[in-house]
């Protein structure tokens, strides 16, 4: 992605336009749905200027993913490291409950492996959204509080699963209580043996 310049309140504009476009296109009929032509039509902006500020559809693409998925806050480091952890899953949590991110979450799914094809900029923005759980359980292992040759990716993915699957479902609720119960369930499994 091209940065634009901040200086210019109209190359702003377009660009904002553009990425909200791409958002609601998404979220519409995922990622086949997000087209330059769509994108220029939606948001008024010519092909020529959305071209400007990326350099493909791939990249919009990311930009757009980017919009829709949450950030996990990187908790604060004077916490202990299962208070650590529970302020990141409860970030994890209350990020997969916005109904945006609820809407994009289908259309996630079915676009994975297209996604992930778009290389190093998709996986970045993954790994972005989610440092803030990933640092948590490097610590973990690092200070012994998991178990010796715990596998961090492995351990993410125990504990995104439940909380990605219950954001699927719009009835199910998905706050601080349904976050601590996966907490729990994850440390009872990883707890260092002592």
């Amino acid at each position: 992605m091209t940065q634009s310049p901040a200086a210019d309140p109209r190359v702003e504009r377009s660009r904002r336009a553009v990425l909200d476009a791409s958002i609601a296109l998404f979220l519409e009929g995922g990622a086949n749905a997000l087209t330059v032509d769509a994108v220029s039509e939606r948001s008024g902006v010519a092909k020529t200027t959305i071209y400007r500020h990326w350099e493909n559809r791939d990249a919009l693409v990311v930009d757009a993913v980017r919009g829709c998925i949450p950030v996990v806050e990187h908790p604060d480091p004077e916490l202990s490291f299962e208070e650590a952890l529970r302020q990141a899953v409860r970030s994890l949590a209350a990020g997969l409950s916005d109904d945006r991110v609820r809407a994009a979450l289908p259309h996630l799914i079915a676009a994975a492996a297209e996604m992930w094809d778009l290389g190093a900029d998709y996986r970045e923005v993954v790994e972005q959204q989610y440092a803030g759980l990933i640092g948590v359980l490097e610590r973990g292992v690092a200070e012994g509080s998991l178990s010796e040759g715990t596998d961090v990716l492995e351990a993410k993915h125990q504990i995104f699963g439940p909380i990605f699957v219950t954001a699927l479902s719009p009835d199910d609720p998905l706050g601080d209580d349904e976050a601590d119960r996966v907490v729990e369930l994850f440390l009872a499994s990883r707890r260092r043996d002592w």
